[in-house]
Order: structure tokens, then sequence, then C-alpha cells
């Protein structure tokens, strides 16, 4: 209900979209199973892909502090969580990760169940005595801060579509240029398998976010 509208404005019931919440909330439960809050080494020094995500963690972080202390709302918060999850590479959640994906998937996921304990206070608080191994007893009283010098990194992570959906990520300067943008998504790997044999329509670029192809 609070991811389809703001709390002031009226809703019309939809089954689906309560199929829609619980399928998000089935995708954190086991993204979070079986894992535990990281306890290894802190790298010194963090690749692109790591730096990404931490920036889209402090982000996502600092507008959903500002949604809910200053806006009230509720559904573009939600949303906001939806778009960090979506942004963690497969690979860091691969027993082969290395200790920056790992450190770097922890903090995400820690962001994810302090954000969303406001809107889903149950299940988050359960699966976070499930994956910090406590009792929880301090998890609704405290607050991750946002820590600026993620907040203005010189890359970001490029979102390569193929007809709307997502085919790729790639790391790039956050002052590259539409054709930059372009030829650096035309070499990712499954993109460029997707676009073989097709030839493209038509390029829509969002400066700092994404890349689409239309075929």
């Amino acid at each position: 209900v609070m991811f389809a509208s703001p709390p002031n404005q009226t809703l019309e019931w939809s089954d689906t979209a309560i199929e829609g919440s619980y399928r998000f909330l089935k995708r954190i439960w086991n993204l979070i199973s079986n894992r535990s809050i990281y306890n290894g080494t802190i790298p010194s020094n963090f690749s692109d892909a790591e730096l990404a995500l931490r920036q889209k963690s402090h982000k996502t972080l600092k507008k959903v502090t500002h949604d809910f202390d200053k806006r009230n709302s509720f559904n573009t918060a939600i949303a906001a969580v939806m778009e960090l999850l979506n942004a963690i590479p497969n690979s860091f959640k691969e027993n082969k990760a290395t200790d920056g994906e790992k450190l770097c998937l922890d903090e995400a996921i820690q962001f994810s169940l302090k954000m969303l304990s406001p809107i889903s206070p149950h299940i988050c608080l359960y699966l976070w005595k499930e994956y910090s191994g406590t009792d929880g007893n301090d998890f609704e009283f405290s607050w991750p801060e946002t820590k600026d010098k993620f907040l203005k990194l010189e890359n970001f992570q490029l979102i390569i579509q193929v007809n709307g959906k997502v085919r790729g990520r790639e790391n790039v300067p956050i002052d590259i240029t539409q054709e930059e943008a372009q030829e650096i998504a035309l070499q990712n790997k499954n993109v460029k398998k997707i676009l073989s044999n097709s030839s493209i329509k038509k390029v829509i670029y969002v400066k700092k976010k994404l890349i689409n192809f239309v075929i």
C-alpha cells in the first residue's frame, strides 16, 4: 500500500500490488538467507564496481532519510531501496566474492534493512536478528550515517538496456558524454551478443544513469 501511493492520497485496492510487495520482500529474504554480517578484512582500496555500489548505498540512504524526515514519502523511499537492490552485481553475492565485494554487499544489506524497518518492522527485525546473530534490541534505535566521501565519486554505474530491459552495467566517469557511453555500452559482452544480429533504431541516453538501445 505504501509503495503504490503517498499516505495522503486515496488508493484503489489491488491484489496484484500485494503480490508485487510479497515478491519484493521475498527477494530480500532470499538475499539475506544463509548470510551473516561481514567481519572480515577491510580492504585499503576498492574496485570501481565496489565504489559504485558504495556510492549507490549512501545516495539511497540520504534520499530515504530525506523522504522520511522531510517529505513523509514512503512510496519513493521503497522505490529507492528497490533500485539499490537492483544495483548489486551478481558476482558480489557469490561465495567466491572478494573481501571488498562482501563488505560492499554487507553495507547494502544493512542499509536496506534499516531503511525498510519503519515500513516493514517485523520482517526487518527478524531478518536483522538472523543476519547479525544478535537479539536485535538496538535495531530500532539506530540509523546509519551517510558518508559524504561516497556521494562525490568520480565514477557511476551506467545501466545498459536493450528495449527497456537491463542487459548490463558498466562503471564509467561521471562526466562521460553520450557518445563515449554508447561506445562503452556496445562493448559490453552481453549487450554485444544481444545486438549482434539486430540493427539499432534509436538510442535513449539519460545522463548519469542509463543508456537504452531500441532495436
